[in-house]
């Protein structure tokens, strides 16, 4: 069975089969100055951790953290801190209404943000503009699968690393984008670029 777990103006909402045996979820809501997106401070930030095994293939987490700004776009991130690298990745774009309710506005669907999946700590960002989904995987010169990998979108603040399958979903702004691929420390980079067409559309890339 599902459930739900509220801290502070924070809610967020299990859904059935999200876990195969019972399971301890802690959310806590913190306050960090120091979690910006080009200079501006997160909305909301919490963590977020689970005892067990990750999630099944359930739907991920419903995010609710109360009113916000009117008429306004959103964006949560997970921030990473790893030997590869550091920054924030795309996990759900939001959009608030004239009261200052936040929905999402992932497609239900076909190609999306994954939503929460994994534990860690998270930001809900305001961001000027809804952005389109970049998605695709990492390979190497002989077509295999890449993992780890730091990835970044030429000209916006969006980070990640590759799943162990060397898939990613990233976000850019309609019009020409590129998406550039680093494994430290080696120096070697790849990098994969097209068109969006708009924030309502994704393209589909393979970076070598």
């Amino acid at each position: 069975a599902g459930g739900s777990i509220a801290r502070d103006n924070i809610v967020l909402t299990i859904p059935s089969g999200a876990f195969t045996s019972p399971t301890l979820v802690r959310l806590a809501p913190m306050t960090d100055p120091t979690l910006t997106l080009n200079g501006i401070s997160a909305t909301r930030v919490f963590t977020l951790e689970w005892s067990g095994d990750g999630l099944t293939a359930a739907a991920p987490f419903f995010l609710d953290v109360g009113m916000v700004a009117p008429n306004a776009e959103y964006l949560l991130a997970r921030r990473f801190v790893t030997e590869r690298g550091s920054g924030f990745t795309p996990v759900e774009r939001f959009a608030s209404n004239a009261s200052g309710a936040l929905s999402s506005v992932e497609p239900s669907s076909g190609a999306r943000l994954p939503g929460i999946r994994v534990g860690g700590t998270y930001a809900l960002f305001p961001v000027a503009a809804r952005e389109g989904l970049l998605v695709g995987t990492a390979r190497d010169a002989g077509g295999a699968a890449l993992s780890d990998v730091l990835l970044e979108v030429s000209g916006r603040p969006w980070r990640a690393l590759t799943a162990a399958s060397g898939t990613f979903a990233l976000l850019g702004l309609p019009g020409p984008v590129e998406v550039t691929a680093t494994r430290p420390p080696s120096t070697d980079t790849g990098r994969a670029g097209d068109t969006l067409a708009s924030a309502a559309s994704s393209v589909t890339l393979t970076v070598v």
